[in-house]
């Protein structure tokens, strides 16, 4: 049994439809930027900048690196470690 509901000349089953749609492609969307922004352990950021936690957590405070606080958690993001090395790379390099 096929059931076409029209409200006003609004046929509720298309829009039903459209926004589901709709739905499932921004849910797409806003994994794959997720996937594209990893978020790093204190750890693994103190690895991959070469220095202790006690200095991360100093460069942390002086606000030059940025730290993201998850429930009880602190994350760094990759791609902006990665921009402080660079920088660091490239003010050491002159």
């Amino acid at each position: 049994m096929n059931l076409d509901l029209r409200i006003n000349g609004f046929n509720l089953k298309e829009a039903i439809e459209e926004a589901v749609t709709r739905a499932i492609s921004n849910s797409q969307t806003s994994e794959s930027k997720s996937e594209e922004t990893k978020l790093l352990t204190r750890k693994e950021a103190a690895e991959i900048l070469s220095i202790s936690l006690p200095t991360l957590n100093t460069y942390t405070k002086k606000g030059k690196l940025k730290a993201y606080k998850i429930g009880r958690s602190v994350r760094y993001k990759e791609e902006e470690l990665m921009e402080a090395l660079k920088s660091v790379k490239k003010f050491g390099s002159q």
